[in-house]
């Protein structure tokens, strides 16, 4: 599993049109992230298989809590 602000990363980047595995790691490397090749092939089998319109996994806290940005309008 990645850590949260590297899989924010990698999610930033997918969406943005970078679907390469390899292309994704070597960023990360480059960028002395602690990520093996496998752990970023996983996280984006799960990004490639979600549903539209469901929060990327690192969206979601251990507990299975979304994580959101706070509302400037408050709770809804």
């Amino acid at each position: 599993m990645l850590h949260t602000g590297i899989a924010w990363d990698v999610e930033r980047r997918f969406a943005a049109g970078c679907t390469s595995v390899t292309q994704l790691h070597s960023e990360l490397l480059a960028e002395h992230a602690p990520v093996t090749y496998a752990m970023v092939r996983a996280h984006i089998a799960t990004l490639r298989t979600a549903p539209s319109g469901t929060p990327p996994p690192a969206a979601v806290g251990a507990a299975g809590d979304r994580l959101v940005h706070p509302s400037p309008h408050g709770p809804e």
